[in-house]
């Protein structure tokens, strides 16, 4: 009975997975850069099994490299890309029309010593 069930609520989870990834992907990608970026981190961790937190660590480098290099390709608020209808964006908090603040070394190093720590404390947990 039990069984019957979940398995009748397998397509329904499927649907809702699709459809939030439909809306994400809508909101997300608007170039032909932010589609391959999407199919090649999709590639990475389900054909080669690359773990998650690397394949998010080399987007983060990736940005930051076309940022420097290409940045009409990489910042859609700054290069036009996207037109963003002003009702909907508005119910983001973060958003395309909200000015973009220049990072300092400070933050950088702020945030990657916060990231890698989230992620040594359970490692150092599991040795200890």
């Amino acid at each position: 009975m039990l069984i019957s069930i979940f398995d009748g609520l397998k397509p329904s989870v499927l649907a809702i997975i699709l459809v939030a990834t439909y809306k994400v992907g809508k909101k997300a990608l608007h170039s032909s850069v932010h589609y391959f970026v999407a199919l090649m981190t999709f590639a990475l961790s389900y054909f080669l099994h690359v773990a998650m937190p690397l394949v998010i660590l080399g987007i983060i480098v990736l940005s930051v490299i076309m940022d420097k290099l290409f940045p009409r390709l990489a910042g859609i608020a700054k290069s036009g890309i996207a037109k963003p209808d002003r009702q909907e964006e508005s119910e983001y908090v973060i958003n395309l029309r909200q000015e973009e603040k220049p990072l300092s070394r400070k933050t950088i190093v702020k945030t990657l010593a916060g990231f890698f720590a989230l992620w040594a404390i359970p490692l150092l947990l599991l040795i200890l």
